[in-house]
This record gives structure tokens, sequence and C-alpha cells, in this order.
């Protein structure tokens, strides 16, 4: 056993002097490796023994499940005494930080001569005591050469054990890979990375390496970087190996061109050369490429994509974040470097070209280290075939649904722009005339949304008007004429004018981020529910006394101000997402497709978001026209197809529902028959609203939603959706009675979930849960549904463009949205491209007891994306 007594400590000196000293520890006399805390706790100052208490044994568990014999380790803290309260921010903290800093630096150095030079910093405190800057949840994972009191040290920062059972436990497969890192390192040693940079090319000397790496027989997979700015490439990064990297720059600081005397044409030609020559690795490709193929330095189909780090991250962990500051810190050897530019309070032009050069090729020679432990995990967990054969394979594709974009019909949308504006008035003047809110009122004020619906007073009202007051006040220079004075007013003025809504039985609903009410939708759906189960009552009454017809009329400006409200949020949303699209060049609307935007393997696009488009079916919607903003290009038109309930049909394979089946064997319309079970209704009762009102409760039923939730969310959607909240909790059970099946699947995953916090999709798609018990059965229920129907889609993206290319047709990927894809193609390849759209997109799938083909249904429009009509291909 080890325990090492501070002698140079300056207790006499410190806020602490007095306390009990707990002093560091170790079972060993050599031990393995330092374990560093911040003080000790309440436990440790009571049994004088370092990390016993509930931090100390939660990091124990952590060491251990790292790998870590935890009695071979040392365990110390920054002071030896427990600060009061346990606050390692007080001032006797502080002070007792500096004051035991000689006895700190006397413990590591006696560790250093027994051979311990590798150190776990848990948290801020312990990682700033070794004079390591910055905050530990960028730093952490990262490998820093430190010298304390004249000694070399290796050390790894992670999270405090705290931190972790705080609620973080969504971060405690990363705390355990730092750990493991730091084992490693004690084990067999570090080897810090090197780096050979050329920052500052001549045009000679890239003509040069040009040629010598296009020219190797075996050629170089070559790590590929860019940084962007006022819409121009700045500087490509190429990296060689995970040391060798340079820079291929167009522009310097203050946005200078790098290159003289028509050099810039030999530079470009030689950064095309490169990336149509040598195969190539990325962190994005999708955004890369794209970028790349813009400016005209290499064409989509003259490069060869070989890896994308990010993808293969998402293959295998699709919980954990992944930015590349995070991958390299777990899979990596170069300290966390991104803030060069992330945290420089400069514009990257004004940064000196040294550094942004750097920054840019530690970008590109990272991508070589983590590459091949990555490749060994997809090989581990048996997910490589997600990576290689979709993942990648969809690089392509969604680059070229960037690039080749919507156009945007300028006319039409002008007059869309004009109605929404207009509609939107108009509702809003509703609020303020049927409703009787004050014209100052803002449903984006929750303060003003607070008083509407609870009748909370704002703390800060009296505040005010103490403020207003003050103007009146004997010899004050304040002056009322100002703009602050009638601001205070009008505020004034408007909280107490809002006349709040009747109250209900409904809850009050917390915000659990800002501890005040909540206000948002959920909030609102409740009081409307409460407002028309009251009012029912009311109506109901055979004897109502004359105060009840008060009560109602105050009832139905509950529910008339609550769906104004929501229809003005409505309009809100189309005024601000659908109503300003920035155009390329090209008159075309140009989305990014992203590959990792969803955890379950479904694409996700971003601006703007097509998955957030208005329903094209709601025709007396005005969000309906949105669509119909979107022309093919003259000469062209397009085509469209889309899976036929893609999600309940492979719900129906994958719990292998019999009824389901046959449902959709015979071809009858499965959200009637699915109304029909819920409500134990015949088929001639069954209404449009209630068939609609069937789809929500399934899809909500589907992905784990409570029967409360989906209610709510329903009768927002669907006002006159004739069952209440009782009659739907009994058409609940119901269903799951009359579908036996379906209920055996979801209570088998929910227990396979529980018990292993994993989950395996038919198309062999892997998560691996981190939230609650709770949170992790409504995603595994997700992914078992959305994780194929979204890679039957994927499988089809590929396989059109692939085939598409083998054919020669001209036709150009254009969208994906929700279950259906989008081509553009000249009017006279219409015919072709349909039959080819259709024969990929109902691709055989194999993944269950029998081979499955989903069906599509074909459309085109040679006039707009929202005029599309169904087509018989032939």
């Amino acid at each position: 056993m080890l325990r090492v007594t501070r002698t140079k400590s300056l207790c006499k000196q410190c806020a602490l002097n007095g306390c009990n000293k707990v002093r560091g520890l170790s079972e060993v006399d050599k031990p393995s490796l330092i374990v560093i805390g911040e003080a000790p706790g309440a436990e440790e100052d009571i049994k004088g023994k370092p990390f016993v208490g509930p931090a100390g044994g939660w990091g124990k568990y952590g060491l251990r499940e790292s790998g870590i014999n935890v009695n071979s380790a040392h365990f110390m803290n920054v002071i030896n005494c427990r600060p009061p309260s346990n606050d390692i921010a007080s001032l006797d903290a502080l002070d007792a930080i500096e004051k035991c800093r000689p006895g700190f630096e006397q413990e590591l150095r006696e560790l250093h001569t027994r051979g311990v030079e590798t150190i776990i910093a848990w948290g801020a405190t312990a990682m700033h005591a070794l004079g390591i800057e910055g905050p530990i949840g960028k730093n952490r994972g990262s490998v820093y050469e430190v010298k304390v009191a004249g000694k070399d040290f290796i050390v790894v920062p992670t999270f405090h054990p705290s931190y972790i059972m705080r609620g973080m436990k969504k971060e405690e497969p990363t705390w355990f890979n730092d750990m493991a890192k730091a084992l490693d390192i004690a084990t067999h040693g570090w080897h810090p990375p090197k780096e050979n940079f050329q920052l500052f090319p001549s045009i000679e000397w890239l003509e040069k390496e040009t040629k010598r790496l296009c020219s190797m027989k075996k050629k170089p997979q070559l790590a590929v970087d860019i940084e962007t700015a006022f819409g121009q490439i700045v500087v490509v990064g190429i990296a060689s190996s995970s040391e060798d990297a340079f820079s291929v720059p167009f522009f310097g600081k203050g946005m200078i061109s790098y290159w003289k005397n028509g050099d810039f044409g030999r530079a470009r030609s030689c950064l095309s050369r490169l990336l149509s020559t040598c195969p190539t690795l990325f962190q994005n490709a999708p955004f890369d490429v794209s970028w790349l193929v813009r400016a005209g330095f290499v064409t989509l189909d003259a490069i060869d994509i070989r890896d994308d780090i990010l993808l293969a991250h998402h293959a295998i962990h699709p919980e954990l974040p992944h930015n590349l500051g995070y991958i390299v810190s777990v899979y990596g050897a170069t300290p966390y470097w991104k803030d060069i530019v992330v945290s420089n309070p400069k514009t990257l032009m004004a940064m000196e070209d040294a550094d942004v050069r750097t920054y840019n090729l530690r970008d590109a020679v990272v991508l070589h280290q983590v590459k091949p432990p990555l490749l060994d995990d997809l090989h581990s967990t048996g997910t490589e075939h997600i990576y290689r054969g979709i993942s990648m394979k969809l690089v392509k594709p969604v680059i070229e649904m960037e690039l080749t974009g919507m156009k945007l019909d300028k006319k039409r949308h002008k007059s869309f722009a004009v109605k929404v504006k207009r509609e939107l008035a108009k509702t809003e003047k509703k609020l303020h005339s049927v409703a009787g809110i004050p014209k100052d009122f803002s449903v984006s004020s929750p303060l003003h949304m607070a008083r509407l619906l609870y009748g909370k007073i704002p703390d800060s009202l009296e505040q005010k008007k103490a403020d207003i007051a003050s103007y009146d006040d004997e010899g004050t220079r304040k002056r009322k004429d100002t703009k602050k004075y009638r601001e205070l007013v009008d505020y004034v003025k408007t909280v107490e004018s809002i006349e709040p809504l009747q109250p209900t039985r409904a809850a009050v609903q917390k915000n659990w981020k800002t501890g005040g009410v909540s206000t948002d939708e959920m909030a609102r759906t409740s009081i409307y529910l409460a407002s028309k189960t009251m009012l029912r009552e009311v109506k109901a009454l055979v004897r109502p006394k004359p105060f009840h017809a008060e009560k109602a009329k105050r009832l139905e400006r509950n529910i008339r101000i609550l769906e104004l409200i929501d229809s003005f949020q409505e309009l809100n949303k189309l005024s601000t997402t659908y109503t300003n699209f920035r155009l390329g060049e090209d008159g075309h609307v140009h989305p990014r497709f992203v590959i990792t935007g969803t955890k379950t393997g479904r694409l996700s696009s971003r601006e703007p978001n097509w998955q957030n488009l208005p329903s094209a079916d709601d025709e007396d919607k005005l969000g309906a026209e949105v669509r119909k903003l979107f022309i093919p290009d003259p000469g062209w038109c397009f085509v469209g197809a889309d899976y036929s309930n893609l999600e309940l049909r492979v719900l129906s394979w994958d719990s292998d529902d019999k009824m389901l089946q046959t449902w959709f064997a015979e071809g009858v319309d499965v959200h009637t028959r699915i109304a029909m079970s819920l409500t134990g209704w015949p088929e001639d009762k069954i209404t449009k609203t209630v068939r609609k009102g069937a789809k929500t409760y399934k899809f909500g039923r589907n992905y784990g939603g409570s029967v409360e939730g989906i209610y709510r969310r329903l009768v927002v959607r669907i006002p006159d959706f004739p069952l209440s909240l009782a009659e739907f909790r009994e058409a609940d059970r119901r269903h799951f009675e009359l579908m036996p099946a379906y209920a055996k699947w979801q209570a088998k995953t929910r227990e396979v979930t529980l018990k292993t916090r994993t989950c395996v999709t038919a198309s062999g798609r892997k998560r691996f849960f981190l939230g609650t018990d709770e949170e992790i059965q409504r995603e595994a229920l997700d992914t078992r549904i959305q994780g194929p129907a979204g890679d039957v889609k994927n499988i089809a993206l590929i396989k059109f463009y692939e085939e598409r290319n083998r054919l020669g047709l001209k036709a150009k990927l254009v969208s994906d949205l929700h279950d259906a894809i989008y081509v553009t193609c000249p009017k006279t390849e219409k015919k072709k491209v349909a039959r080819l759209l259709k024969e990929c997109m109902e691709h055989e799938v194999k993944w269950w007891k029998k081979p499955v083909i989903f069906p599509v249904e074909v459309a085109v429009s040679d006039r707009s994306w929202g005029e599309m009509v169904e087509y018989e291909v032939k």
C-alpha cells in the first residue's frame, strides 16, 4: 500500500486548515496509473480514504468497465481537505487549491519516481490543475503531454463520475472509452502524432507532389478537407497519411488570392488531377464534394469517394455525436484542436493563414488516424454491410439531389407569400376582435401566453409599474417623451388588458427548461380538451342555472381562441419557412440531404427541411400550395413514386401479423379496417374523419406513444374527432385484443430492449440505447419500423442512380420525401424513367421469412411538384 503525505502543502496559511486530510492512496507500491479528482466528499472526510463515497463508487465501476484494475491505480485529489458543502468553486476551496499546490506537485513527483506517468483527470478542476485549459466537454478524450513539477506526464481528461451520476448516463460509453484509452497508454506507451505539413506550397512544389502521388502504382488514399468563406473555397487540405499533408490554398487572409500570374489555373489542374486519380477519404463527403463539384474542381462521376469517417461512425454508434472532434477524441491521437477556429473571435479570413491551414490539415490527417480503428469496430459490431452497402453508396445520389435542386416559380411564389401574409394578418385580427385580445399581444411571448392560458401575472409587472411611477417622483430627471417610458406603459397596458381563459380542469403544464409554466402545443391542447369536455357537460345539464350560460360562453371563447392560435402558428410557420427561400444562381432551391440525420437510417434534409413540407392532401389548407411553387425546367417533367403504406407493411412483416398481411394482399383500405377494429363500427359508419383519426392513432401507437398523448395530438389535427378520451382508451384496448400478433410484437420488443439496451432491425442496423427505460422502449419500436422502411427506400435510391448511369439517361434525382422518391427528366424520357423508378423501388427484400416487394404508386407532372397525377407504368 502507498500513501503520500503532502509535507510541502501550505496548510497553516490555508482557509481549510484544521480540516481532516484525505491522503492519496494506492493498494500497491507501484501503481499503473493515477486517477485525480477534485476534493474529498462527506464519506471520504469521515473514513479518511479517497473515492469511497457515491461518486467514488461510480468512478471505480467506470474504471472496471474500462478494463482497469482499481487495485493497481493511485487515487488522489487536487486538494486533500473537504471544502464547505463540497463546493469546489467556493472561495475557501479556491484558496485551498493554491495552498495545496506544492503538496499536489510533491505527490505527483513521488509517483513519477516510481515510474507512473499516465493520469486520468476526472473533471475540469483536475484537468486545470494539470495545466490544461478549456472546457472538459471539448478536451475530454484527448491526450496531453504535460510537465508538472519538472516531470513529464501523459494526461487523459474525462468527465467526473458525479457528472455521469447526475443524469448524464448517455455519456457513459464515452467516459468508459476515455479511461480505456488511458489504460492503453499506461500499458503500451504513448506515441504522439507527428505533423509534416506544407502550408505555403509553390506552384512548382504542388505540381511535383501531384505528379508523385498520381504516378504511384498503388494510388494512395487522400484525406480531403475544405474551408469556405464568402461562397468560395478558401483552401483544400490533402493528407496522404496520418502525418503528411499539404495545403492547396486559393485565398489568404482578407480574401487575397494566393496564386499570381496565372498560377491559379495550374493549381486548379493539380487539384482536379488529384481528386480524379486517387481514392479519397472525407468527413462528411456530401458537404465537401458538393462544394468541389460546384467549384469545377472535379465531376461527381470522376471522384472516387472511398470512405467517409462520419458515415462509418454513424453506422457503428447512431446514438453518439458524429462531429470530428468527438470521433478523434475516441479513436484518434491528436489533442482537441477545433478551438483554433471554432472559438476564435475572428472570422476565418481575418485569421493568420498559418493558423487556418494548420487547422485544415489537422482536419485531414486525423481522418487517417481514426479510419483503421473505425473499420475494426464496423467489423466487430457487424455493421460493415450498412456502411459499405448503404451509407457509402448513398453519397453520390444525395449529392446529386442537392446539386440538382428544384426550380422555384418566382411569380407563383410571390403570390403565395402575399396570400400567407394576408391570411396571417386576418387571423391575427380575429384574435384581437373575436377573442378580445389586445393588439400588442404576441403569441410568441411566453409572458403574454402564460397570462392568457393561466391568468398568471408576470413577476416583472409590479417592477414595471414601480418604474412608471418613478417618472412622477419629485426632482426626477426622467422624461415621459422617451421610447423607454412608452415601452413600459405599453407593456403594463397589454398585460393587464389580457383577459385570461376560463379556468379548466387541465393540469398546469411545467416547462422543465425554464421552470415556469408551459405554453406549448401540448399545454394548449390540454386546455382545449378540458374546455370541450366541460362545455359538453354544461350543455348536457337538464336544469341549467343562469350562470351556466355565461360559463358556456367563456368555454366557447377558450375553444375559439385556442383554434385561432393554432391557425396563427401554422400560418406563421409557412411565412417564416416557405416565403423566403435561398436560391442558387440557377434559380433552384438546393436542400441538403443528410445521411446521418436520423438514428434509424432515414435521410433527413436541411435548408429547407423538405420533411416538414405541409401535406399535399390537405387541399383546404394554404400549406398544400407549397409544392406547387416548384416547377420542372422547360422541356422537363417530374416523375415520382411513393411507397403505399410502407411503414405499416414493414410492421406487418416484422411482427408477422397475418391479419395485416391479408388486408394488404386483398387490397383493402387498411386504415379503414384499423378504424373498424378501434371503434367496433361497420365500414359504412367509418367517416373520413374517423379514418384519419385511426391513422394518427396507429402510427402513434406503433412508435410507443401513450394513449393520452396520441389523443391530445389527434384532437388538435382533427377537432371534430367523435370519440372522447374514455372512448379512445376503450378503443385502444379493443385494438390490441383484435390484433394479438401486433400486441405480442410490441411486448417482445420492449422486453428485449429493456434487457439488452440494444435493437437490431430486419435490415441489419444496430442501435445501442443510452436513454431512460421509457425513452429506449419508444426508440426501439420506432427503429424496428423506421429502420427497414428507410433502408427499403435507401436501396431504391442507390439502384436508380446506378441503373440510370448504366442506361445513360439524362434524368436526375431531385428529392427524397417521406416514402417517395422524385426525379426530373426530359419529357422524352418520361416513360423510361417512370418504368425504371418503379422497378428500382419495387426491389425484392429478403429480410423476413419470405421475400417481400413493397409496391409503389407512380405519378408525373409537367406543371409543378404539387400537381402530380397518377401515371400507369406499362
